[in-house]
């Protein structure tokens, strides 16, 4: 019986000792090459008919010229008609130019120019301007798409920043004194945060946060901010009068210590107005 040959595991492949194919062009080759065949081609004529393209922008209906030519997508090369970004050679009066092959526009857009526009702010009901300097910064440096409009004014915006920086200085706190309950910083961190809060949202754990003042205070009794700080959660609270008697006692044990010479001013001119 004759002994089989043992087959090898991978098969050769067709063609395996022919020499190596050339490299193919780089992408770049490919482009710059097709691009000059473009040129050839494409004469840049536009249909007969086929000159502008009636556009909304603000409300108004404007004649936007088009432009025939090759453009570039993906590596490859089209003939296309295009809106023409050079438009308008003048611009309307009240209004800053818009660069449209900066913007992300689909169904909404481009913009060729920008204007002020009038809101209303949906948190505190006021109107406001949407200026067209912001606009621009909007749509063509920050990229959003042409969809996307301010919904609240510059001051609200603003409040909302804070709002947030404040939710996450308790939750900064409040993992503090977790990690490290007797050190009387940490909840007068959260006191001070939760009353700058309540003031914007009313929102706040005030209940935690006179508790965490007086565990301050009792951690360490030349902790004496953390007298002020009670002061202020009663006031948050509505107890003046509570208010009042703390705050007197905290000017009566600081005197005239340097390192509480700003609580010291605040607390002499809210008892002047309590």
């Amino acid at each position: 019986m004759s002994k089989r040959k043992k087959r090898s595991r991978g098969r050769k492949l067709k063609g395996s000792n022919k020499e190596p194919r050339k490299p193919k062009k780089t992408e770049k080759k490919k482009i710059e090459t097709i691009q000059k065949l473009a040129a050839k081609t494409f004469d840049g004529k536009l249909p007969e008919g086929v000159e502008f393209v009636k556009y909304s922008s603000f409300d108004e209906f404007i004649d936007v010229p088009l432009l025939r030519g090759p453009r570039e997508f993906n590596g490859k090369i089209y003939d296309c008609i295009y809106l023409d970004p050079s438009y308008p050679e003048v611009l309307p009066k009240g209004t800053i130019r818009g660069d449209i092959t900066k913007q992300n526009y689909c169904c909404s857009g481009p913009y060729f120019y920008y204007r002020d526009k009038s809101l209303d702010c949906i948190q505190c009901n006021e109107n406001f301007t949407f200026s067209a300097e912001e606009q621009k910064y909007w749509y063509e440096s920050l990229q959003f798409n042409l969809g996307s409009i301010a919904i609240r004014c510059k001051d609200c915006r603003k409040q909302r920043r804070s709002v947030n920086s404040l939710f996450q200085q308790i939750s900064v706190a409040l993992n503090k004194i977790k990690e490290n309950p007797k050190n009387p910083a940490h909840y007068i961190i959260d006191v001070e945060a939760t009353i700058r809060l309540h003031k914007n949202t009313g929102e706040g754990n005030l209940d935690r946060a006179l508790a965490h003042a007086r565990k301050a205070r009792k951690l360490d009794k030349e902790f004496h901010e953390a007298i002020y700080w009670e002061a202020m959660v009663q006031i948050q609270k509505g107890k003046n009068k509570e208010a009042k008697i703390l705050l007197e006692k905290f000017l009566t044990i600081i005197g005239d210590e340097p390192r509480y010479k700003r609580l010291n001013k605040a607390a002499k001119k809210i008892l002047s107005e309590l």
